[in-house]
Order: C-alpha cells, then structure tokens, then sequence
C-alpha cells in the first residue's frame, strides 16, 4: 500500500531536515502493546460500534510529539496499527516555514449475518503548507479513497437470500493554493478537483468535478472599523459518459461595521447561477442578509437579524423571508445563558408549482456552567417544518387531486424536540467523571397520510478514579432506547483497570459488552439481535514530558 511508503518517507525527510547539532527539547506520548479477544453472537450486521472490529495484536503510539530546540517538530497518533481498522496520523511543522502530514483510515461495515457480506474503505491524505515569504503562503493536498465489497439491500439472516450489489470505486481528490497577506487582510486563490471511478457501473457513473475559489478578508484602510469580505467561486462536475456539464458561479461579500459602545452591524449578499453546458435554461439563486448586535461588555449580547432569498428556475419563481433573534446572559463569570428563535417562510410567487409553501421555525436554549474542574450544561430545541401544496392541487373540499401518488409525499409536516445535558468533572482526590443523557421526539406526516413517530433515549457515562497505591479502577457506557413506530433497545458496558509500575510503565485491561436487540415483529424473516463480548490486555509505555 502507498501508506507503508509515503509514513517512512516523512520521517525520513523531516530528519533530513533537522540541522546536526538540533537537540531534542521536549517529547511525550503513550505506547501501548496487546491483543484484543472478542466473541460475537447473533446478526453481525445490525450494530454499527462493532462493524469495524478486528481481533488480534495491537499496536498503538497515541499523542506523541517530539520537539527539538530550532522549532521543528514532529508528531504522530498512531492506533492499531496491526489490525485491519487502523487509524494513522503523522507529521512534522516548523512555526512560520512548514507542514506536512499523511492520514491513514480504514473502515469496514458488515451487511449480513454471519458477516461474510461486507464493504472496507480505505482512506489516504497527505497535506503540506510552505510560507515562502513572511506574506506569501503556498498550500496544497493529495488524497485517495477506495472502497469495495460485497452490499447486501437488507440485513437478513440465513438461509434468507436477498439481493446484493458489488462496491468497487476509487476516489482522487487534490487541491492546491496561494494565500497572500497577513492575519489581517489576506486573499486566497484555491484550486480543487476529484476525479471518481466506479468499476461495477462500467463508466455509467463516473464523474470528475473542479472547482476554482477566490476569498478576500480585511478592513478598509482608514476605516479601521469597516471589515470587508468577497468572494467568486465557478464549480464544473460532468459525467464521463457525456458531454454536457454541470456548472455553477457564485459570488458573494459583505462586510461588518462596528460603531462602538458594543454596536455592530453585518451584511452578506451571495449570487449563484447553476446550468447545463448544453441547455439555455438556468437557475438563480440570490440571499441578501443583514443583523444587528449589541453587546453590553463581557455580562449580555443580543443579535437580530433578516434573510431574504429569491430562486428562479424559469419555470417558477419563488421568494422567502426569514428572521432570527437571539442574545445571551452572564449573570456571573461561571453561568452563561442563551436562547435564540428564527423562522423562514418560502413563497411560491409565479409558475405551476407543487409545493405553494414551505414554512420552518427553530427555537433554543441552553445553561452553561464553567468552574475550572466542573463543566455542565444542558439545552433544549424545538423544530418544526410545514410544507403546503399548491391549490390547483386540491379539489373544493381540500381532497388532492392533479398528483401522482409519488407527489404527495412531498407536503410534509415535521415536528422534532431534543432535550440534552452532559456533566463533566475533573477531581485531583476522587477521579475523572462525565455524564450525559439526550431525549428525542419526532413526528412526521405528509399528505398522502403515512405517519411516523420516534421517542428516543440516550444516557452515558464514564468514570475513573484517582490513582491508590499504582491501581486505577473506570466503569462506563451508553444506553439507547427508542419507541413508538421502532422498537430498538442497545447498550456498551466498559469496565476498566489500570495498574501503574515503575515509573512510566502500566498494565491495562479493559472489559466491553455490547448487545443490541430490535423487538419489531418482521414475521421471523430477520434475526435482529447481537450480543459481543471483547477483551483488550495492553502494556503501557507513558513517555511523560520529558527534556
């Protein structure tokens, strides 16, 4: 693989880049050495967590950094690299000269029962920077994705046969650029394309797209409080398999203007025109924005604003407003409070179209408490979406009528409520210690009367003690529950122990069951249960920080 070349190239060029005499200032990180043990049971294919698990030896360098005096510094995050869902990170920068890293991932997700029907994706991107002048910033990035395997249309179990398809693709994408200026006012010029190849379509589908970006930030000089900022963008994607295109301009700006005593205001218009190579027509879309802030120092802030959107695909015409209004209270230092309530309503001024409205709202709010070992916060939300269909599609008495059946499903009503909060802890003599739990409604409807609705439940945890006499002791996990139209009931339990040795020497192990069950009646057809139990026992090096 490309990876195993290009991690050893890195090392060596940075190497070769550290002058003779440079001497190591500081470095830290953890290596740990061991074997993961698991022993699986039921559907393989219905429990996301566990798709990407490998048994066998693990190699893992995580947070490791070595500096030395002149500025150079090298890096690397390094997990399971032995087994088949290995993650790879590694880099070197200098401050005010150079970056380079690689990544590496690869994932496997499991469509049937006994696990035989899978997909692996493997992930590669390497990324560089250069400051070839204090004012002058060169950029760029390579990077590959390929996935094949075996997708089977519904997770069954034996001797069930259904429907497979083959996955077989390779994804080039890379970029490259310039940045001119400093942290004040900048311009950057940004080239990026992707190259997609699907073997099973037989060209069908492959597609190839570039895109070619101007930015530009900064205040007007003289007018110190007046921040400007721009922007052009032209997009092209096409099909290998035809002539035509599809092509995109957009071209936005705005800027910021501060009045003082806490007052400011901010605009953004964008323009985007969107066509085929080989048709006339086109599409139109323009937002003009523009908010109003107040801020009362470091104790309160509030913000309004207006958004308007126009969109004209020849054939209809359609306009939208929106609002949104939000501020923020800090009665004392550690307590921050927010909330905040927008809409945005679309109206289909001109043509035959199916949908006549569309109206969204969303409202929040949230607490948060910051104490330098203690963080908790918790916040509510609320969305809804109304989607109307026109009148000529509706008969005198409301019954639908000029649709096809596909249409219908269109006009929607959609409602949906999160509640949250999550703990977190940090406690020198006791340990480390977070919760969280999140609660879920939604409901759904659309004109051609299907329905469905979900409550969920998620509740989390972990803690780890503080260190007695070399042992640490951590419990933790999640519980998932949703009802009403599903019926799925999920849990992971951790347990944890850690004895320390020497002096940056430790053993671990850790303990996880997972178990996954969906109560729905599908007729005995599907099996749709996992349980799995893992076992990881690692030696563990902490290189501490060290110079």
């Amino acid at each position: 693989m490309k990876l195993c070349i290009l991690t050893p190239a890195v090392v060596v060029l940075v190497s070769l880049l550290a002058p003779a005499p440079a001497f190591a200032a500081d470095y830290s990180g953890t290596l740990r050495a061991g074997y993961v043990y698991s022993d699986e049971d039921g559907n393989r294919g219905v429990f996301q967590p566990t798709y990407n698990l490998y048994e066998g030896a693990a190699l893992s360098l995580k947070d490791f950094y070595y500096a030395f005096d002149n500025g150079l510094r090298l890096y690397a995050d390094l997990d399971n690299v032995t087994l088949n869902d290995r993650t790879i990170l590694v880099g070197a920068t200098k401050a005010r000269l150079f970056g380079l890293s690689v990544r590496n991932s690869q994932y496997r997700r499991t469509y049937s029962f006994t696990a035989d029907r899978f997909t692996r994706r493997n992930a590669t991107r390497t990324d560089g920077w250069l400051q070839a002048l204090p004012w002058l910033k060169l950029f760029g990035g390579l990077g590959y994705v390929d996935k094949h395997g075996t997708v089977v249309k519904s997770v069954a179990a034996p001797p069930l046969g259904l429907p497979t398809y083959r996955v077989d693709y390779d994804h080039f994408f890379y970029n490259a650029g310039v940045t001119v200026g400093g942290n004040r006012r900048f311009a950057t010029l940004e080239y990026r394309g992707s190259d997609f190849s699907d073997g099973p379509s037989l060209t069908a589908t492959d597609r190839a797209s570039r895109r070619y970006r101007l930015t530009a930030y900064g205040p007007v000089p003289g007018f110190e409080k007046l921040v400007l900022h721009g922007g052009a963008q032209r997009f092209e994607h096409s099909l290998t398999t035809r002539d035509d295109s599809l092509v995109a301009t957009t071209v936005w700006g705005g800027g910021r203007y501060s009045f003082g005593d806490g007052w400011g205001v901010r605009y953004n218009a964008v323009w985007n025109r969107a066509r085929s190579t080989d048709d006339l027509a086109s599409t139109d879309n323009i937002t003009h924005a523009v908010f109003g802030d107040k801020r009362f120092g470091t104790f309160a802030g509030a913000t309004a604003g207006y958004r308007y959107r126009y969109n004209d695909d020849i054939r209809n015409e359609r306009r939208a407003d929106g609002f949104v209004v939000s501020g923020w209270i800090r009665p004392v230092p550690a307590l921050t409070v927010r909330a905040g309530y927008g809409a945005d309503m679309l109206d289909t001024r001109a043509g035959d179209p199916l949908i006549r409205e569309d109206e969204t709202t969303r409202g929040w709010a949230s607490v948060k408490y910051r104490h330098p070992r203690v963080t908790w916060q918790a916040k509510v939300e609320h969305q809804s979406r109304d989607r109307v269909l026109d009148d000529r599609s509706l008969d005198e008495g409301g019954g639908i009528i000029n649709v096809t059946a596909s249409d219908i499903t269109i006009a929607t009503e959609v409602d949906f409520v999160r509640v949250a909060s999550d703990l977190t802890a940090d406690l020198p003599r006791y340990g480390q210690v977070s919760a969280s739990y999140a609660y879920y409604h939604g409901d759904y409807a659309n004109a051609g009367g299907d329905c469905f609705a979900f409550e969920e439940h998620v509740v989390s945890g972990d803690l780890l003690t503080a260190p007695c006499r070399g042992f640490r002791v951590g419990v933790g996990g999640q519980y998932y529950r949703t009802r009403l139209d599903q019926d799925i009931e999920s849990f992971s339990l951790r347990l944890r122990g850690v004895y320390e040795f020497l002096k940056h020497y430790a053993v671990e192990a850790v303990y996880a069951a997972h178990n996954y069950d969906d109560f729905a009646d599908l007729g005995g057809l599907y099996d749709q249960y996992y349980t799995a139990n893992v076992v990881q026992v690692s030696l563990v090096y902490d290189f501490g920080a060290q110079r």
